[in-house]
């Protein structure tokens, strides 16, 4: 399944940004089985030109290992950025390094998930945590 879009629809609640397909794809559906919308960039370049345009995604799931860039200067570009320094930033990656999690929270990430130890359940119900705390 691509999922991948050039923009984020009126509605889009995610943004996901990996480049692991099956494992985005995975989450993707979770997420639309739940009824929230989202939608899919496998690198920073696309994710920049999704995040050019109104309205910005609510939540944002950002992978570690990126093909085009390293995703703790995404996060800080995030971070940095006035348009979407309030957006949440779950950092997810298969690097249980105990200094990767320490760098995201000090970058700003909401949390850190390890990949192989978070269900696609459990990253659903945290992106719906932080989706209810968004909107109250």
């Amino acid at each position: 399944m691509d999922t991948t879009s050039e923009h984020v629809s009126e509605t889009c609640a995610v943004l996901c940004l990996d480049d692991d397909s099956v494992f985005t794809d995975i989450i993707c559906h979770r997420l639309g089985k739940e009824g929230i919308s989202n939608a899919y960039a496998p690198t920073w370049s696309v994710a920049q030109r999704m995040l050019s345009k109104d309205p910005l995604p609510k939540v944002i799931l950002l992978d570690v290992s990126m093909p085009d860039i390293n995703g703790f200067d995404v996060l800080q570009k995030l971070k940095e950025d006035p348009r979407t320094k309030h957006i949440p930033v779950l950092m997810f990656s298969n690097n249980v390094e105990p200094e990767n999690v320490t760098r995201s929270k000090e970058l700003g990430a909401h949390e850190y998930l390890i990949k192989v130890d978070t269900s696609p359940g459990e990253v659903t119900e945290k992106i719906k945590q932080l989706l209810a705390n968004t909107t109250s």
